[in-house]
């Protein structure tokens, strides 16, 4: 009777199977692509998830407390070959912050004008609105493909989201804004047009109402004032189409009230973020973010006048507007994680090694909670120096 081998054991008959080893080596991959997919499926589901949960608001039904939380103002997150990890810089207490000066010197901001004349063809001045826009989230990245020996590819990410400056702060701020330029206006001679004489004109009925609340571009949070809502058109706005139609409509207006129509925006940011950006041949990849006030490049003023008659179209146009960003070192709110979606270091150093291949990914989120009063401070001290360098370019294209 022939010897049988062993189960497992190398025979070169009857289709030669499989030796020990390659059995081994597949069921290893068999195993590894499972644990990916489980992997895979965990990270999709905790992602559905908003990290963030009650952090926007308070529970219904209770009253926001001052916060007493402490965190930083700064992290990074860096990915290498042989390591992963974050660093976190400058520990800040909210109620520390929150006990800084309420009120903020206004915010020395520089406009470049473009067709400045154009502001002086009409003698009052219309203002139907004033676009607020607030970054609310933010996220970078940045990616290593691998060096030498070591092509593994890295990625780092890291997202943020604001978390302190509720809606009805925003529409007070973007009323007090509006306000605040009307006033300088007047105080400055112009004759400005009220805002019942713009709901009187016919064109006013050409204007669709949007309200005090708004998604922008780039995802921001637009607000308007209560007594001139934000109506479709408005700075800012996502819908591209509806710029055109209410630019004919608003040009009409001028004509009918004798007036530059002015509209001024402004877009505030409360983090500063870096990154190494897309890197093929390097083996490392950092991202970073801090707690930073900015005001936004393009924000200003943009206007525009009636020709000699009705229904000629848009225009001409013209502007006082930012070139680049500005901020201010004043301290408003802190940062800490709320969430670390990271891949496992084992797992991924374990593909590796096996020579599986393994894109290790680190992916830290952030809060950015701010003092309210702090925040409305900055805001107030942004807009103040905006609405001052309208008003002062307007002055000087009209020769006064």
């Amino acid at each position: 009777m022939p010897d049988r081998p062993l189960a497992g054991t190398l025979s070169m008959k009857d289709g030669e199977p499989m030796s020990i080893v390659r059995k081994a080596v597949y069921l290893l991959f068999s195993l590894a692509t499972l644990v990916v997919v489980i992997a895979m499926m965990a990270t999709t589901a905790r992602a559905q998830n908003d990290p963030f949960g009650s952090l926007y608001a308070p529970p219904p039904g209770s009253a926001p407390a001052p916060s007493s939380r402490t965190g930083v103002t700064g992290v990074t997150g860096a990915v290498g070959r042989s390591y992963v990890g974050s660093q976190e810089d400058g520990f800040a207490s909210l109620s520390q912050i929150g006990m800084l000066p309420r009120v903020v010197p206004a915010i020395a901001l520089r406009l470049k004008p473009w067709n400045p004349k154009v502001s002086s063809k009409r003698p009052r001045v219309l203002v139907p609105t004033y676009a607020l826009a607030l970054v609310r989230t933010g996220k970078v990245s940045a990616f290593a493909g691998g060096a030498g020996s070591e092509m593994a590819p890295r990625r780092t990410s890291l997202t943020t989201a604001l978390v302190g400056v509720s809606d009805e702060l925003a529409e007070q701020l973007a009323q007090e804004a509006y306000d605040d330029l009307l006033t300088r206006l007047r105080a400055a001679g112009f004759d400005v047009v009220t805002p019942q004489e713009v709901a009187a004109t016919p064109e006013a009925g050409r204007l669709e109402l949007v309200g005090t609340r708004a998604r922008g571009v780039n995802g921001w949070s637009v607000y308007g004032p209560r007594s001139a809502p934000l109506r479709t058109g408005h700075p800012y706005t996502s819908a591209v189409l509806s710029g055109s139609k209410a630019a004919i409509a608003l040009t009409d207006m001028s004509i009918e009230t004798n007036a530059l129509v002015l509209t001024p925006q402004i877009a505030l940011d409360y983090q500063q973020l870096e990154t190494t950006g897309r890197r093929t041949y390097v083996g490392s990849a950092q991202v970073g973010a801090k707690v930073w006030f900015d005001v936004l490049s393009g924000s200003g003023a943009n206007f525009l006048v009636g020709g000699s008659r009705k229904g000629l179209g848009s225009g001409p146009y013209g502007g006082f507007l930012m070139e680049g960003n500005h901020g201010s070192t004043e301290p408003f709110g802190i940062m800490y994680e709320v969430d670390d979606r990271s891949d496992s270091v084992a797992l991924s150093n374990a593909f590796a090694t096996a020579g599986l291949g393994s894109l290790y990914r680190q992916s830290q989120v952030y809060a950015v909670e701010v003092s309210p009063e702090r925040y409305a401070a900055l805001a107030r001290a942004a807009f103040q120096g905006l609405n001052m360098s309208i008003v002062a370019e307007l002055k000087k294209a009209r020769g006064l």
